[in-house]
């Protein structure tokens, strides 16, 4: 499980860092340090939580669209992207997703990435599991 409670407003298609690793087991799944990039370097089927808080990063414009998605080397992760409207400044939205995906070449370079331009996000967490 990858965590970062620090703001990040990465624009558009940036990746979401994920500071502190809670628990890693085993050697399929990697993770370096304030990153956002998840290694899968195992064959096999794994589950892919996330959830993040957002907000407008713009006081400038609102109402403003607000989302994220989850990406398999470079490639959206159908049926993950969330997205939510904010329309006061200080308004906060959870998004989230769950993906199952089944990995048969290696490595796997998994990311969560910020659908629109103008979002803030808090609280992030992702969690990888691998099933099989």
């Amino acid at each position: 499980m990858g965590i970062s409670d620090a703001a990040q407003a990465p624009g558009k298609n940036g990746n979401i860092y994920f500071t502190d690793s809670l628990l890693i087991k085993g050697t399929d799944i990697l993770h370096p340090m304030n990153t956002g990039c998840f290694s899968l370097v195992a064959s096999g089927t794994y589950e892919i939580s996330y959830h993040t808080i957002g907000t407008n990063a713009s006081v400038l414009n609102t109402p403003v669209l607000v989302g994220v998605h989850l990406t398999a080397n470079h490639d959206v992760i159908p049926g993950t992207t969330s997205l939510a409207t904010v329309s006061l400044a200080d308004q906060k939205v959870d998004l989230s997703g769950t993906a199952f995906i089944t990995v048969t070449t290696v490595p796997v370079e998994i990311a969560l990435m910020t659908e629109t331009m103008y979002g803030r996000f808090t609280n992030s967490s992702i969690t990888i599991r691998k099933l099989d």
